[in-house]
């Protein structure tokens, strides 16, 4: 899979934020907020194509996580706040 091009030119100089959705091995519904480099996000790009399941911590660094299928009103406040204090940004 390959980075659009705006994705490449903010990956040159800074890390982004994914969110990363997935089931744990007993079928629970769960999401986390992983920051990523290039290679992560290539990585966790093409597991997807390839409908590859592979660990969260395998991206980044997990910043957030949840066992709610897409991020609530907390972690959205979480992740603005972290954003904000860390000077990041969000892939999604």
């Amino acid at each position: 899979m390959v980075l659009s091009f705006v994705e490449k030119v903010k990956l040159q100089t800074s890390k982004l934020v994914m969110t990363y959705r997935a089931r744990d091995e007993k079928g629970n519904d769960f999401f986390a907020y992983i920051l990523c480099d290039k290679k992560g996000v290539e990585q966790m790009k093409q597991d997807y194509a390839d409908q590859k399941a592979g660990a969260a911590k395998d991206y980044g660094d997990v910043i957030y996580a949840d066992f709610v299928k897409d991020p609530d009103d907390k972690a959205k406040a979480f992740l603005k706040n972290w954003l904000e204090e860390n000077g990041g940004e969000e892939l999604k």
